[in-house]
């Protein structure tokens, strides 16, 4: 059997003092930025002992990730998903470049998600399908084997804040003894047979 795992986001407590700055759109899940954007200035409100490889961005549907991360990611799946640099203010005025960046899937799979075994529910307004939702803090998803394919990092285009990983990038991510995620169960339904 084989397992996919999702992974959630830590919250740390940032600032973006250039908000206004910023491309349109640029917090979307689907933003794709150019592949040399400036550095985003992010500032780290509280002092930490250290900022994860996998967090919560300055807004909820931004993700930031380690240096170590993104090699990883590039190493699975390189030129497919984006990284847009972050210079990083700590609380005690330390400035760090080239550490962390704002992770940005690349790979959004069109009805991923076996609804019916997984805790996901469809989302309406007015009779149109517009997400899907978790219907648990610690969701099980069962997802296409024939959407997913060979990807080792994707989201479904309607549930895009749950990123999925595959087990060979699990396993790497572990170690790496990256920092900051917690892994939720996600299987294939080609693990089932007809």
């Amino acid at each position: 059997m084989v397992f996919r795992s999702s992974w959630w986001k830590r919250q740390i407590e940032w600032a973006l003092p250039d908000w206004d700055t910023l491309p349109e759109g640029f917090a979307d899940y689907k933003f794709v930025p150019d592949r040399n954007m400036e550095p985003v200035r992010v500032i780290v409100e509280k002092q930490y002992a250290s900022v994860p490889d996998y967090c919560t961005g300055p807004m909820t549907s931004l993700v930031v990730v380690s240096k170590n991360f993104k090699l990883l990611v590039e190493k699975y799946e390189s030129g497919m998903h984006w990284f847009i640099p972050i210079e990083l203010t700590k609380a005690n005025g330390e400035v760090w470049e080239g550490t962390h960046f704002i992770f940005k899937v690349g790979c959004f799979v069109k009805d991923g998600i076996v609804l019916e075994k997984s805790h996901v529910k469809a989302k309406y307004y007015e009779g149109v399908l517009l997400r899907y939702a978790t219907t648990s803090t610690t969701p099980r998803i069962m997802w296409k084997a024939s959407q997913v394919g060979k990807r080792h990092i994707w989201s479904d285009e309607k549930l895009k804040d749950v990123i999925a990983v595959s087990d060979a990038f699990f396993e790497a991510l572990k170690c790496l003894d990256v920092s900051g995620f917690r892994s939720l169960e996600s299987r294939l339904d080609a693990d089932f047979g007809p």
